[in-house]
């Protein structure tokens, strides 16, 4: 979003989260596309690369990366975004094999997104298809937390199990 800002031109890789993060097979090369090289304890953007050409060789991984995740049947496109304007996505999960996001947000809502054409792996469209609420304030604070999908419960018909649960700021978990 903002490749002038040099806080995101420059990742430490001594930090224990990030160098989790970088053991992932293919992040190091992820971010090389990207414009990132190794120097000196971090992988950073040389000051010389212009802001547009950052954005130009980012843009153009998201899209090598979206066509990977095609190519091998992947569920979703990574690249997509699913609009939650004002209040953010704060968590999500895929349930049913992909079928369906669900994402919550700041707003206490919880949102399920149409699934994805398993021809296509494209996700349908940037509406959400259903709108739950549920979770409520607490303590002067909003929001849902995290979002998990539900094993089938034995003896009980798929159609009756619940497929996800959400936890909140109010402290509590809703199936």
């Amino acid at each position: 979003k903002e490749p002038g800002n040099a806080k995101f031109r420059r990742i430490p890789t001594t930090n224990a989260r990030i160098k989790g993060a970088l053991a992932v097979p293919g992040a190091a090369a992820m971010l090389a596309a990207c414009g990132f090289e190794p120097m000196d304890e971090a992988m950073a953007v040389p000051a010389s690369t212009s802001d547009l050409e950052v954005g130009s060789l980012a843009a153009a991984a998201l899209s090598d990366l979206d066509e990977a995740a095609i190519a091998e049947g992947l569920p979703f496109q990574v690249s997509l975004r699913f609009d939650h304007a004002p209040h953010g996505a704060r968590s999500c999960c895929a349930v049913g094999y992909g079928a369906t996001l669900v994402s919550g947000a700041m707003d206490n809502l919880i949102r399920l997104w149409p699934g994805h054409s398993a021809a296509d792996g494209v996700w349908c469209t940037n509406e959400a298809r259903i709108v739950i609420e549920g979770h409520e304030r607490a303590r002067g604070a909003d929001g849902v937390l995290c979002l998990c999908e539900l094993p089938p419960i034995p003896g009980l018909p798929p159609a009756a199990c619940p497929t996800f649960a959400s936890a909140g700021r109010d402290g509590r978990v809703l199936a």
